[in-house]
């Protein structure tokens, strides 16, 4: 029992190097120069393209020889500085870093402080929402210095089990419109947004292969047709109501422009 516990504590305490909000880490991308570029002119973000890994730090000094790497957000595509999302499983079966498959480096484009994102997990953290971590990092691709980024961790089934104490349900990513409207009881409805068979509004990233969105399909109607003498109980019945509330109040403190109280 001592051993695991030396074990646990020693690995937590090496994943959090990452997130300390009092160092900046160096992330070092290698990869063929025109892979840059197809990557960067090409606006790919469908799919990974292989790179090298390394970052270094105070108390650390780590290289991964295969990492996929791709570009990350909608409007921010557009944007000179670009986020990328790194995978530390696309082209290695379960593979990770510090207990992360993936690692977003965002450019934070429209917020050159630097300091926005950052200081809202802050409190968002100290609210007891769900955890985030937030942390610094400069980017270097080929040797070339991209900049300071933010880096957070992925909201994917390693994030669930850490902040949930059931990891079975399913985690949507939800962009533009997905606005939560009522469009119906069937859940193919809400699967075919874009009619488009490769692009989906809510998007599954978990239970791919199941594709259940009857609990999607679910809250929606509660929300937008509720009974009105049963209202409070059956939303609270599916929905962190508090939670809820919580982040839509952290959205307006901060003016969060992207969510679904804006």
């Amino acid at each position: 029992t001592l051993t695991l516990l030396l074990c646990i504590c020693i690995s937590l305490t090496a994943q959090n190097v990452l997130f300390r909000d009092n160092h900046i880490t160096s992330v070092y991308i290698q990869m063929p120069a025109d892979s840059v570029t197809k990557m960067i002119d090409q606006k790919i973000k469908d799919r990974y393209l292989r790179a090298k890994f390394i970052c270094t730090g105070d108390t650390i000094n780590d290289t991964i020889a295969t990492v996929g790497i791709r570009l990350s957000g909608n409007t921010s595509l557009n944007s000179f500085k670009k986020t990328f999302k790194i995978s530390f499983n696309e082209f290695t079966q379960g593979g990770r870093y510090r207990g992360l498959r993936k690692l977003i480096l965002r450019g934070q484009a429209v917020d050159p402080t630097m300091i926005r994102e950052a200081l809202y997990y802050t409190v968002w953290n100290k609210f007891k929402l769900p955890k985030r971590r937030v942390g610094f990092a400069k980017l270097y691709i080929n040797g070339e210095y991209r900049g300071l980024y933010t880096n957070i961790e992925d909201m994917d089934k390693e994030w669930i089990q850490q902040n949930y104490a059931v990891d079975s349900g399913n985690l949507y990513k939800c962009t533009w419109p997905a606005d939560l409207a009522y469009i119906g009881p069937d859940q193919q409805q809400y699967k075919d947004i874009y009619h488009d068979s490769e692009t989906r509004a809510y998007e599954l990233k978990t239970n791919e292969s199941a594709d259940n969105y009857s609990d999607l399909v679910t809250l929606i109607t509660k929300l937008n047709l509720p009974n009105n003498a049963n209202f409070e109980s059956e939303i609270r019945s599916i929905l962190n109501v508090e939670g809820v509330l919580k982040a839509f109040a952290m959205d307006v403190c901060f003016g969060n422009w992207d969510d679904y109280f804006y």
